[in-house]
This record gives structure tokens, sequence and C-alpha cells, in this order.
């Protein structure tokens, strides 16, 4: 029987894949891939079986219709992932819980392998058994297992089977152990539901890896057994290069030479707490790579919580490193011109995560650890044996910290890898109910106050106005009094700093000041050329610059004076880090201020924030000495994340729909599926591990996506918008919407500018149906960005 078939590029023979051969090649693979973990005959065997199913005539007649004539059959109409899966079920899930276990693990993960099941849905449907135990009509299984006797015969099932359970055994005991230190028995069931996730990341790389080795010739990439040598000796050329003996950069080398020398640490969960300015990128860069050399790690990864900090810093890996093959940088602005193959390089790159160092975003790690495509699982695997380093770690979205927590210690517990949370600002992940399980040492550096103190260059200055805040000319008055060469206001809203911008614009005291503003109404290139142009508008001349919290992420830039509108303490240090950046001057100013005309309704996370802020300013007004008279003291971080956190708490399991119900809940017991069920039946789930993995999977996003995507008529954008128009080759259309994303402003739909573009007649609908929204000529300002008024006129 066919597994696959291709035609011979040369000979235009047919070439034909077995399914013996297929399966047979996935075990192989299943067994090297997993042998790190001590998995191998978990997925010898599960590769062994996921595809007999394909064992019938039904699905050789539907491969090979589909070979002559791809429109003659529909996909999947042909079941053929349930048959191992059952045949596991039926054969061994009985006997000890152990047994049990690990005959649910690997037939999940062959019935799934080709789209995730729920072992049972929040409703308290049994989709699993659905799979296992499906009608005739649906699956041919009967013939399925007899024509797949002299494989049976080739492999003693049972005997791979109770190897099998000796592998699940020890990670499972492993798992009880975690969740009892996090002293959560949800958090082992949850740890049980990623090592089923594990499982089929495996099951998918191994049969994906040969499905493509046979039709494309494609096979994995090896890397250069010495790369971490290399890319070391790489490192310290550059920080040879960097060495002088001012005050910060001897601080600096000081703060780099500890993370080299904590890198002979064992693996674990460790913080790296870096002053702004303190040389943070190279020196977590220096420890991961002198860590991976010395542990024989796989892999590192850089994640950044937001694009801007990602480019920013994967521009100076690479020019550290020197390297564009061996390091992957993972984001939706990555452009690919090079059309000779390189684009479909890079989507497979992108899809295995076969590169030894990938950079990429805090949305793409999770979405591989929670989403439900296929290309996010299939990616899961590569994350064992490796280095992960999280810049930025405090802007991890609230809902998702239990999720964070519990996946992060499994990978570090059970999956051997090292993880390193950077912030100059830690959250306390260890101190929450699901909490995270760090090292010890926890800190990489070891007197972080020490090194806090000496980077000090800014000190906090409480200027709440009592009741709503400042008016807008309080405020302009309040700009102009702290303003020498330059200045930056931060405020939380758009609306905010359009109005506050007006306002500044018509001042008579704005002089020969240069008057600029950042807003997310301007596309990611805009605001890029905007940043260019500030610099050097601060070297030659008077500027005043208003934003929103976009310039508080990647931005590397220093102004004498910040003004920050009331947020978390967070954002205020983030504020903080763009005044007096590299210590130019003697102590500087940031100024928190309430502005009148900002309205929080939609941006919940910043008022709550903001408000917790008021309450520990208050403390610090009644006890200065308590927070060792320093708003910016680990004393100051920790009594606002106690705050902040404590009432947050109900928050932090990632609560979906409208019954509430937590998505932690659905990954881990499913307590309501399972309450659903017993309701339903009278009898409780016969299955040890319940999860609802599709139905969290589906649910599952980092970022609302509530918004509505204009292509702006800005710069080289023009040119893309032109070529779109004018072909329909899909390649050249595909190509140019990538380029078109940093020529893109997303407006929330709740955005009341969006129907006032709308009915003056401002978005061009026409491309693909209204799939793709073009702004016109007019209506996108070099000052502004998107305006609702034509670029004669002012708001």
């Amino acid at each position: 029987m066919i597994a696959h078939i291709k035609k011979n590029s040369v000979t235009q023979d047919n070439e034909v894949q077995t399914v013996c051969e297929h399966l047979e090649n996935v075990a192989h693979l299943g067994d090297r891939l997993g042998k790190t973990l001590g998995l191998k005959h978990t997925l010898f065997l599960t590769g062994l079986l996921h595809d007999i199913g394909k064992e019938t005539k039904g699905f050789n007649t539907y491969i090979l219709k589909a070979f002559d004539d791809p429109k003659s059959v529909r996909r999947g109409e042909i079941n053929h992932s349930s048959a191992g899966g059952k045949y596991i079920f039926d054969r061994y899930y009985k006997g000890t819980n152990y047994e049990k276990i690990t005959a649910q693990i690997i037939s999940e993960a062959i019935v799934s392998h080709h789209g995730l099941t729920d072992t049972i849905d929040a409703e308290g449907n049994l989709k699993l058994m659905k799979r296992v135990r499906p009608s005739t009509e649906k699956i041919d299984y009967d013939r399925a297992i007899e024509n797949n006797r002299l494989l049976f015969q080739k492999y003693d099932i049972q005997m791979l089977f109770m190897k099998s359970v000796k592998e699940i055994t020890l990670i499972v005991e492993e798992i009880i152990d975690v969740a009892e230190l996090m002293k959560s028995e949800q958090a082992g069931s949850f740890m049980l539901g990623a090592l089923e996730r594990l499982v089929l990341s495996f099951l998918v790389q191994a049969d994906r890896t040969d499905t493509a080795a046979f039709m494309n010739g494609e096979i994995e990439i090896q890397t250069p057994k010495d790369l971490w040598k290399i890319f070391k000796n790489r490192v310290e050329e550059t920080l040879d290069h960097f060495k002088t003996e001012d005050p910060i950069s001897v601080l600096r080398q000081q703060l780099s030479d500890e993370c080299l020398n904590f890198a002979k640490n064992p693996s674990g969960v460790y913080r790296l707490s870096i002053p702004t300015g303190g040389g943070k990128t190279l020196s977590s860069l220096r420890y991961a790579l002198e860590h991976a050399d010395y542990y024989g790690k796989d892999r590192i990864f850089y994640i950044a919580p937001f694009l801007s900090i990602l480019e920013q810093n994967a521009g100076v890996i690479r020019e550290t490193l020197q390297d564009d093959t061996y390091i992957l940088e993972h984001h939706s602005n990555i452009i690919i011109e090079d059309d000779g193959g390189m684009n479909s390089r890079y989507q497979t790159l992108t899809d295995t995560w076969d590169s030894p160092m990938i950079l990429t975003t805090m949305v793409q790690f999770l979405n591989t650890l929670f989403n439900a495509s296929m290309q996010s699982i299939r990616r899961m695997h590569r994350l064992s044996n490796s280095i992960i380093i999280f810049d930025e770690i405090q802007s991890l979205p609230i809902k998702c910290i239990y999720l964070f927590n519990t996946i992060i210690n499994f990978l570090s517990k059970i999956c051997g890898a090292t993880v390193i949370l950077c912030s100059a600002t830690q959250p306390l992940l260890d101190e929450v109910d699901k909490n995270i399980l760090y090292g010890l040492p926890k800190d990489i550096i070891s007197d972080v106050q020490t090194y806090a103190e000496k980077f000090k260059r800014v000190e906090i200055k409480d200027t709440l106005e009592s009741g709503k805040g400042y008016t807008t000319q309080a405020l302009v008055d309040f700009v102009f009094d702290k303003f020498e060469d330059n200045l930056l206001i931060i405020l939380n809203t758009k609306s905010a700093v359009k109005k506050l911008y007006q306002a500044l614009k018509e001042s008579s005291k704005l002089d020969d000041i240069e008057l600029i503003q950042l807003t997310t109404y301007m596309c990611a290139q805009h605001r890029s050329d905007c940043v260019d142009a500030l610099k050097k508008k601060m070297k030659t001349g008077k500027v005043i610059c208003i934003s929103t919290q976009l310039i508080e992420a990647g931005v590397d830039i220093s102004f004498k004076c910040v003004i920050r509108s009331r947020a978390g303490l967070d954002s205020i240090i983030q504020a903080a880090g763009r005044c007096n950046r590299t210590g130019e001057s003697d102590l500087r100013s940031v100024y928190i201020i309430n502005y009148k005309e900002e309205n929080l309704e939609h941006l919940k996370e910043i008022d709550v924030a903001g408000k917790i802020l008021e309450k520990l300013l208050y403390e610090y007004r009644q006890k200065p000495e308590f927070f060792d008279y320093d708003l910016l003291s680990q004393k100051s971080m920790d009594r606002y994340y106690k705050l902040y956190f404590f009432e947050r708490q109900n928050e932090m399991g990632y609560r979906i729909g409208k019954n509430n119900v937590e998505l932690y809940d659905l990954l881990s017991a499913n307590k309501v599926g399972c309450r659903a069920y017993q309701e339903r039946t009278g009898r409780a789930s016969d299955f040890l591990m319940n999860q609802a993995f599709k139905q969290a999977g589906t649910a599952f996003e980092v970022i609302g996506n509530n918004t509505v995507g204009l292509i702006v008529p800005y710069g080289n954008g023009k040119t893309s918008v032109e070529k779109i128009k004018k072909t329909d080759n899909l390649k050249i259309i595909k190509q140019e919407l990538r380029f078109l994303q940093r020529y893109t402003v997303n407006v929330f739909a709740t955005d009341k500018i969006i129907n006032q573009l709308d009915e003056r007649g401002a978005i061009n609908k026409a491309l693909f149906d209204g799939k793709i929204y073009v702004l016109e000529e007019g209506f996108y300002r070099d000052d502004v960005g998107v305006s609702d008024y034509l670029e004669d006129k002012i708001f």
C-alpha cells in the first residue's frame, strides 16, 4: 500500500513510498529525536503505528486519485489516523495507572497528528473516545490491522509498550515531584498535558521530516560541532573592542563577567536583573554561549515581547556573531527578497525551528506551547535541552502567568531547558499561586541593588495633581517649566497625545523648539524614520517629543527630562530608561503626572496598574524609609508587584468565554468538562487525563486581535500597493504584503476614527473582496500619521 507518491523530476516515472517504509522511517526518527529526553521507545512505537490506517484499499484508492487529480478528492476524507490510536487504546488502556497514562498519551498523539483533539471538551463531550471507538463506516479498522500483520510480526509491540511505560513512569514521577514543589496537584495535570503535547510535537516532526525527505529531498540542518565556540570568540572580540575605562563601561564589564562566571551553574530557571544601559543583550548572550558550550545545549532562543525590541537586539546579535546561516529571526516583519528558494527555506525553518539560534517574539513562543495549529505544535520539542532567554519579562500578559510559570517549570525540570528571565523590573513570579521554580541562587547578578545604585542616573518625582489631574493648559505650562534642551512626554492614549500636541503647537512658547509626536497611528517604518530624525535633531537643536508608551520599548534614545503619565511602576521605570540613559549628565528627573484628558476605558491593564501605583505612592509618602527613600529601589518594585498581583490574581489562569472558564483548567484537570460529562451521564470520566487541548488551543490568543489593518500611503509602501493592484501572481502579492507590514497601521475596531474615515470615503476596500484595507492619499500625514481630516487641515 502507498503512503506517498511523487513523479521523478528526471525520469518522470512515478515513485512510491510504501506505508511500511514510512512507518519504519518515522519510528527511527522518533527514536533519535526522543533519546535525549528518555522517550526513544515511546516515540518509536508512536511513529510505528501512527499511519497504520493507510494500509487499506480505501486509502490506496484515495491517494492514487489525489495524485492524478487533486481536485477529485477532499483532503482528509479517508480517516487514517484513528486506527493506530484505537489499536493502542483497545489493547493497553487497562492495568496500572502508568500503563493507562502511557496508552492514552500514545493514542492521543496518533489520532491528533493531523489535527489536535480534545479528550473531553468543556461541554462534556468525549472527543477522544469518538476517535478511538469510531463507527465502522468512518474507519476500516479490522482491514488495517490485518494488512499490518507483517509489521506486528516484525516488531514486538508488547515489549515496546512496556519499555514505553517505564519511560513515561519516570517522567510522570518527575512531574509529580515538580507539582509537589509548586504545591499544586492541578499543575501536575497541566504538565501531563504538556507531556502529551511534547510527544505529539516529536511525532509531527518525525512524520513531516520523513515525508519531506521523500517528496522534496529535504534534510534537517546540521549544526557545526564547534559553533558555540566560534560564536563565543566573536562575542569576546566585540567586548574587547568596547573596553574603555569610563565608569559605565567598567560596570558593564563587571556585569558581563558575572554572567560568564554563572554559566557553569546547572540547568534551571534564573533571573538576570541588569539596570537599563547595563549591556543586557551581550551579557545574556555571553552567558548563553558559555552555558551551551559547557553543557552541550542544542539551541539558544532569544524571546522579546515587542517587535521593536526584537529587531533592535537581533541587529546587535547578528552584528556581534557575524552570521546569517545559523541564526533564524522569526517574526512577521522579516522580508526575504531573494526568491531563489530562500522563501521556501525560511518557511521551513520557521515551521521547524531547526536552527541553532532562534530570535523570536513572546507571541510565537506562547503559540508554540498553547496554540491549536499543527505548525505551532511541531516546534515545541525544539525547546528541550535549550537555553531560552526572555527579554523584558515584566511584559508577560497577566492572563498568561499561570500558563507561563507551569510550562517553564516543565521545560526546565522535565525537558532540560535553561531559562533566563531578563528585566530591570523583575515581577514576583515565584510568589503567585502557580509559582515559577527558580534555581539556587535565583539571581545571576549577586548584588543587584549595589549595581542599581551605581547605575542610577534619574530620580522619580511624584507630581500627581489631586482630583482628575492636569488640564491641558496646566500640562502645557508644566512642560515648558521643566524644559531645557529636550524633553519627552509619554501619555497613555493616542487621543491624549493628539490633544497635547495641538496645544503645544499653538503655544507662543514653542518658538524655536521642534515638536514631534509618536503614536501607533503611524506605521512602523514611519515611526522608525521619526526616531532617527529625532536623534539627529537632539544633537543640534531643541526638541519636545510626545509619545504613547511605544517609545519605552526597543528605542535607544536619551532625553534630559521625561514626564510620564500615570501607569504601572514598571512602565514608569521603563520611561526612566529614556532619560540620561548613558549617564551623560548628573542626576535627572522623571515626573509622574495624571492628565485629565486621558480616557482609559479600553485600557484596563494601564488603568489598574495606575491605580496600584497610586496606592504605592501613598505608602511611600507615609514611610519612604521602608522603600530606601527611592521609588527605583528593589523594595519599591517588590511592593508594587505584591499589590498588583494580589489585585489581579483571579485573572492569571486565562479566563475565556461567557462562563469565565479558565484555560489553565482546560489544559489540566478540566473540571468544567468532567462535571458537564458527569451531569449528563451520571458517571465520572474513565480517562486519567481529561484535557480539552483543541478547545483551549483554539481560544488561546496572546494579544487580542480586534483590530483593522490599514495599509497607509507612506514611503515605499505606495509602490508595493500599486504592484498588488497590477498583478494576479499570488507569489508576488504575498511578498509585497509581507513588505507592507511595516507600512500598516492596526487600529482597534472600537476606535471611532475608523468610522470617520469610512464615512469620508478614505478607506479603499477594493482589494481581495474587502479583505485588505488601503488608506487613501491625503488621510495620512507626515506629522501625525493616520488622520480623519485631509492633510491641509489640522485636528
